[in-house]
């Protein structure tokens, strides 16, 4: 039995293939399978993953026609053998330590789980091979729901996690959500009981690329990210079992990606179709509901939509921009009066628009 297992969905990723699988060729530790999903590529992806696969065992590669990077994600779950296993996108890399040094994390704190901390500090592609294998171990988590919320708290991203299969191998990714899937997922294994591990560790090296799904304007970009917002805060509220401190910690942390997707969005659809008008105020106003027992910031949004709607954002958006600030202000008060100190150094970021 191998004892990880790498994931990688791949569609039209030729250019940058071989460097990603010769990057899992070089670690220095070799018990390992790698899980390479062709999700129906046109570009002779495929033919690089069969010859890989023909001189070395451990790629296991699988076809299927285009149903987007969630449902190749899940296929390669529902044949994964390792004691671990992680995802890694075919136009990335990884540092030549990476295993080695997740082995050595599990074996010495026994976690269910990595989080290398923070989520968005990658390698760059010009210095993986040659990176340091030095790690440290900054916190153990008991309460997963801390990990959306506390001083450790993180986005979807999947590229900074290990998982152990035993615990959350029956985790799946929405099939209907193709750009924002990352976060539906993280909040899902988050609802597991489950020890995690952070981790200051860089390992990843991460491509980006202007045509990928995440960087071209689209509604079905907006509309996911929104969808796998209004999700994180139902669930927080729900299963999940947040304290309402909770939820508005998650949501005046991330307040900025989502305000940034909520106003992208409306701007979008300015012009589109009147489906796709009423799609967007439908699903804002569901958001700004699941926030709405905690978010501190409701009303603000509220009052930015109603002048969306009625034409009036010259009025609207000035003086929802002057509220979120007093509402800051009046939180650090707030917090300072409670003797929390650490409030003085807090800055919850507004954006104006």
């Amino acid at each position: 039995m191998p004892v990880f297992s790498i994931i990688i969905p791949v569609y039209n990723v030729a250019s940058y293939l071989r460097e990603c699988l010769e990057s899992i060729l070089s670690q220095h530790f070799s018990g390992w399978e790698c899980l390479c999903i062709d999700d129906g590529s046109t570009d002779g992806s495929l033919k690089i993953l069969e010859q890989y696969a023909s001189t070395d065992h451990r790629f296991h590669v699988f076809r299927q026609h285009h149903k987007g990077v969630s449902a190749a994600r899940n296929t390669a779950l529902d044949h994964a053998q390792g004691k671990f296993f992680f995802f890694l996108d075919g136009d990335d890399a990884l540092s030549p330590d990476s295993l080695s040094s997740f082995r050595d994390i599990f074996t010495k704190t026994n976690c269910d789980g990595i989080l290398c901390f923070p989520d968005e500090d990658f390698l760059s592609l010009g210095e993986y091979r040659n990176a340091s294998g030095r790690y440290q171990i900054v916190s153990e988590v008991d309460r997963p729901v801390s990990l959306l919320s506390g001083p450790y708290a993180t986005h979807g991203r999947v590229q900074s996690r290990i998982y152990r299969r035993s615990v959350f191998g029956r985790v799946r990714f929405p099939v209907e959500v193709t750009v924002a899937e990352d976060l539906w997922f993280w909040t899902d294994a988050l609802c597991l009981a489950a020890r995690w591990t952070v981790v200051q560790k860089r390992y990843y090296a991460y491509r980006v690329r202007n045509d990928s799904a995440s960087h071209v304007p689209s509604w079905s970009l907006y509309r996911d990210c929104l969808r796998s917002y209004e999700y994180v805060f139902s669930t927080m509220s729900g299963k999940m079992g947040a304290t309402q401190q909770e939820i508005k910690q998650f949501a005046t942390r991330f307040r900025a990606a989502h305000h940034y997707i909520f106003i992208r969005a409306y701007r979008f659809q300015q012009n589109a179709s009147n489906e796709i008008q009423c799609d967007f105020f439908r699903l804002a106003d569901s958001v700004l509901e699941a926030a709405k027992p905690a978010f501190p910031f409701y009303k603000t949004d509220l009052l930015r939509l109603i002048g969306f709607r009625l034409g009036l954002t010259f009025v609207a958006n000035p003086l929802a921009n002057i509220m979120d600030k007093l509402i800051n202000r009046l939180r650090r008060w707030k917090q300072l009066f409670a003797g929390d100190s650490s409030a003085e150094q807090t800055e919850n970021k507004t954006i104006a628009v």
